[in-house]
């Protein structure tokens, strides 16, 4: 079994992959079904359904190449993992163009028993 880091660097990059593609279902498919997610400048989204709108509202902004890299994770029991990192995209600007904007953000996840996979509980 991968250690986890790089699982939960896998869980990033097709997370990315999804969100770049515009497949807010992939993205949200990726959070427990009553997860939470903190979008900045946005109401707090709770519900896989309710992520489901909010990354497709994200996506339709016009916000383009989504990168996620952990920087630091821990596992902070048997099935939950704990991950901080940092994250870069392209959002648009006046005059047609994009703007790179990076920051941070923190998440915390837990195992689905049947494929094993991390699932995010929360993260903003």
């Amino acid at each position: 079994m991968p250690d986890l880091k790089a699982q939960i660097d896998a869980n990033d990059a097709a997370w990315a992959a999804a969100a770049n593609r515009g497949d807010a279902a992939a993205d949200a498919a990726m959070y427990t079904e009553n997860a939470t997610m903190l979008p900045p400048g946005m109401e707090m989204q709770k519900g896989r359904a309710a992520i489901e709108k909010t990354v497709a509202a994200i996506g339709g902004s016009g916000i383009r190449n989504f990168a996620l890299a952990a920087v630091d994770v821990s596992q902070v029991g048997p099935d939950t993992a704990r991950e901080i990192g940092r994250f870069s995209l392209d959002a648009p600007a006046p005059k047609k163009k994009l703007v790179k904007v990076e920051g941070k953000w923190s998440s915390s996840g837990s195992r689905l028993a049947a494929n094993g996979c991390w699932t995010s509980i929360s993260g903003m």
